[in-house]
């Protein structure tokens, strides 16, 4: 006599699947919690920054962990695009550094965004020669040319 699958457990899982799905469904883009994540992400950046300069400065001993860095750099320039909804603007009521010209001038935002992308991207390529001067060189240039393009036109202080 064969014995019948017991579903006890399949039947757990899947409603689990479903519990879960359902609350990520649910999940709420307010302007705030959307402002908060950027916000996040941001510093995020910056750390990441901050971590591959000391390593081009030498003043850590870490080289092997600069591809690292300049990989979340690159990860991280490319949900920018993404981070800058509509309603998280200056008018949105929560506190953020974000001007109105992101909204008003998105052509020129998102080129700027596209020239932080190329030049992480260079980082990535940079960063895995073990170079601390070709480093610090295009650490430069992705901040000239991308960070600095950006909170320049894009956020005020």
């Amino acid at each position: 006599m064969k014995k019948k699958p017991h579903l006890g457990g399949a039947m757990v899982i899947a409603l689990a699947v479903l519990v879960g799905a359902s609350a990520t469904a649910q999940a709420q883009d307010t302007a705030e919690n959307a402002i908060k994540y950027r916000q996040t992400i941001m510093k995020t950046l910056g750390g990441h920054l901050g971590a591959i300069a000391a390593i081009a400065k030498g003043e850590v001993s870490v080289s092997d962990h600069a591809a690292r860095h300049a990989a979340a750099i690159a990860s991280i320039t490319e949900m920018m695009p993404d981070i800058f909804a509509e309603n998280t603007g200056p008018d949105s009521g929560v506190k953020t550094r974000a001007t109105a010209a992101i909204w008003q001038e998105t052509d020129k935002f998102q080129q700027v965004i596209a020239v932080a992308q190329a030049e992480a991207n260079k980082l990535v390529e940079v960063a895995s020669s073990g170079d601390a001067g070709a480093i610090g060189a295009q650490l430069g240039a992705l901040g000239k040319n991308g960070c600095g393009a950006c909170h320049t036109g894009f956020r005020s202080n």
